[in-house]
């Protein structure tokens, strides 16, 4: 479940397209980065009508593809659990041999940092998003645990993830994570090279964004100047905040 709540008119109408069009630039640009040789293996969570369209951009690709399995409707967290049902399906594909594709996740290019640092904090917590927080100290304000600082690098933010805004497939081990960084920069470019003019420079100035992230007993609320976005997340019987700004 995710809703946006805009602090006015005027911000929904500049914002809400330019979401859509980071949003929608991001899910072809993931796909894109196969062919152009920036990933050796991807996967996609698909709907029946995205799939059939799917087919024969592989065939022109030259992209090997594999069904994992078939779901029901998105979940909260795609890393988890799929939820059973026929509506959606786990498509794995790349620049590879057909029987690699039953482990795709070992081709999938993500930094070698980042996934240590995920699979050192996953499943303890199912929303790992402060540990993209890395080094920066928490501190208590009213009752919360605050965490508030700069991001080196604020284009590998995870934070409007649940909006599908992000340069980055993975969540980064830290706000400074070097080789998340130097990915994010690829898929923009690709990004501006394929899927129109200024995608790139709205999922920039989303993600620049001051952001407060707070999440508490399952739902997390994230604000920006101009909207709010309240999404499902782990639950947590104490406040957590990160404060971010730019």
């Amino acid at each position: 479940m995710t809703r946006t709540v805009w602090a006015s008119a005027e911000a929904r109408k500049e914002w809400e397209p330019r979401i859509w069009r980071a949003s929608s630039a991001w899910n072809r640009v993931e796909r894109l980065r196969v062919p152009h040789g920036l990933r050796i293996a991807a996967q996609q969570w698909i709907s029946i009508h995205d799939y059939l369209e799917f087919i024969p951009w592989a065939i022109n690709n030259q992209v090997t593809f594999k069904v994992r399995r078939w779901t029901g409707a998105a979940g909260a967290f795609q890393h988890t659990s799929y939820p059973e049902g026929k509506d959606q399906v786990v498509v794995a594909f790349g620049r590879c041999h057909h029987d690699l594709l039953d482990k795709p996740e070992e081709l999938f290019g993500y930094p070698p940092c980042c996934v240590a640092n995920f699979e050192k904090s996953f499943p303890a917590d199912v929303d790992p998003v402060l540990g993209w927080a890395g080094g920066a100290l928490p501190f208590l304000v009213d009752g919360a645990m605050r965490r508030s600082f700069t991001p080196k690098y604020p284009w590998t933010s995870p934070l409007l993830r649940y909006l599908g805004v992000r340069s980055v497939p993975h969540i980064p081990c830290r706000h400074d994570c070097a080789a998340s960084h130097k990915q994010a920069v690829q898929y923009l470019d690709l990004m501006d090279q394929t899927t129109g003019e200024g995608n790139a420079e709205d999922v920039q100035a989303i993600l620049e964004l001051p952001v407060t992230w707070d999440r508490y007993r399952g739902v997390v609320i994230i604000t920006t100047p101009h909207f709010r976005v309240v999404a499902t997340s782990s639950y947590f019987p104490h406040h957590e905040v990160l404060d971010v700004t730019v």
